[in-house]
């Protein structure tokens, strides 16, 4: 258990963020060692695990088809011993139950004796070869018949079906006494057909029990098909299993569902579990800022474990979650969630696109974009990259003169920065007060002067700031200074100053 115990101190040092930890055995780690180390062993202890968990359900599964054979025997023993059996049908019952005893044996490692039993023996031929084996068989509920009468034995031609026959068979496959019921069974005796129980969930069980958790009805289509292969006898061969595989992909749940998420759902409780803790140690560590309550942060987390999601596709589960909005009313159903998510660095670094064109961040399509949710008027969901080639083809509209450089790469910030570092140099102001577009994203009267047929020259611009009295230039320290130098050089040129 040490490395058990190593994961779960590492794992509570992680979560707290301390900055390193000690293991018993002396080894210290960094915070991110330890994350690393965590990783490592949480990885390693989710494979044997997930080896015994398998182990386990291979067991669980052949000690219920063992009982369900058990059953079966000890009806066919009372049955023969009604005169309601043949000896047949009891010798096939014992062999079917040996053979899942022998199975559950291999499982547990168990040293299995019993001599071979094949169709063909009698009754006194089979108890004998038990009982030199010491795997001697009872029924639970009733003493074991005496021997058949001298003849009876498998090999006999066949014999007119009875009521009694009937009777038998009908309780056999729990079957309820109806005309119907009593024909499918006299039609399966006559052709030589083994009788079946009709508890066709039990008969998954025995015969294909890694499918039993398919059984459920989350899984569309799936259990009548699951009933079909038992009935007919599919998992007998390995032609049959590739049947059901096919047929399993054409049902519902075949066709809505991907090979991961399948996987997931094959796999154990506990393993289940082991990869939503993981998921959520990914949101955590990847958005933090988020803040969700407990439950739907395990939600996003199972959703993510059973798509086997990617990084991206993580994100995008969180952010749908961030900005979920009720089902009747349109309000957000985690504004604080919402509020942060806006606040984050995804965020942030959208909104710089829109401030690169000179636009004013629309909060509801940045939520859109982060999600990867469509957009409501074309359908189409926004990325990153169609943001930014949206917002040019308008600023080429708006910014004519500076079309080509659009097309170029440069962003509308890119291009007005010089004029505007200028325009605040010159006019004495700072960056912020001589912006070219408003927080609306209007170019103002300083982007409106640069409207040309052409792009304006840095030259043109400095002259363009001074000569026009709406910029207020005239009233800088320099323009006032250099008023001051032209008088007094007026005043020197008519003697006024020496």
């Amino acid at each position: 258990m040490a490395a058990a115990d190593d994961f779960k101190i590492l794992d509570d040092a992680v979560n707290a963020g301390q900055r390193s930890v000690t293991l018993p055995d002396g080894r210290t780690f960094t915070l991110e060692e330890a994350r690393t180390e965590r990783d490592r062993l949480g990885k390693e202890l989710k494979t044997k695990k997930s080896e015994q968990d398998l182990k386990n359900q291979q067991i669980a599964n052949a000690q219920k088809s063992v009982r369900n054979a058990e059953n079966i025997f000890n009806q066919q023993l009372r049955a023969f011993n009604k005169n309601n059996a043949s000896a047949a049908d009891v010798e096939r019952a014992r062999f079917n139950l040996q053979s899942r005893q022998e199975f559950l044996a291999r499982l547990t490692s168990a040293t299995v004796v019993a001599a071979p039993v094949k169709p063909g023996y009698t009754i006194s031929q089979v108890d004998k070869l038990l009982s030199s084996s010491g795997q001697g068989i009872v029924a639970t509920e009733e003493p074991p018949p005496p021997p058949p009468p001298t003849g009876t034995s498998a090999g006999k031609p066949k014999r007119k079906i009875t009521k009694s026959d009937v009777d038998a068979a009908l309780v056999a496959a729990n079957l309820a006494d109806t005309p119907e019921n009593r024909k499918k069974v006299r039609e399966q005796l006559k052709a030589g057909k083994p009788i079946k129980p009709s508890n066709w969930e039990a008969l998954v069980a025995e015969q294909a029990g890694e499918y039993a958790y398919l059984l459920g009805p989350e899984f569309e289509g799936v259990p009548e098909l699951l009933r079909k292969a038992v009935e007919q006898d599919w998992f007998s061969s390995e032609q049959g299993k590739a049947q059901f595989l096919q047929e399993l992909k054409k049902t519902p749940y075949g066709l809505n569902t991907s090979t991961k998420q399948q996987q997931f759902d094959l796999k154990t409780a506990g393993n289940k579990k082991v990869d939503i803790q993981a998921n959520i140690d990914r949101i955590r560590t990847q958005y933090g800022e988020i803040q969700f309550d407990q439950a739907t942060l395990e939600e996003i987390a199972g959703t993510a474990a059973r798509n086997g999601a990617s990084d991206i596709e993580l994100g995008r589960l969180v952010y749908r979650a961030a900005f979920k909005r009720g089902a009747v009313s349109p309000d957000l159903t985690s504004p604080i969630a919402a509020k942060t998510a806006l606040g984050g660095d995804d965020a942030a670094r959208i909104k710089a696109i829109y401030r690169s064109y000179g636009v004013r961040a629309d909060d509801e399509q940045v939520a859109r974009i982060l999600a990867g949710q469509p957009e409501p008027t074309t359908g189409t969901v926004m990325t990153e990259d169609m943001l930014r080639t949206n917002l040019r083809d308008l600023a080429k509209v708006s910014y004519q003169p500076f079309a080509d450089l659009l097309d170029r790469g440069l962003s509308v910030q890119t291009i007005f920065s010089p004029y505007q570092q200028i325009a605040a140099s010159t006019l004495e102001k700072s960056v912020n007060d001589v912006a070219l577009t408003d927080a609306n994203g209007t170019p103002t009267q300083f982007a409106s002067a640069l409207m040309g047929e052409k792009p304006m020259s840095l030259t043109d611009w400095i002259t363009k700031l001074k000569s026009d009295d709406r910029y207020g230039w005239q009233f800088t320290s320099e323009a006032k200074q250099q008023a001051s130098n032209l008088v007094m050089e007026l005043e020197k040129a008519f003697g006024y100053r020496k």
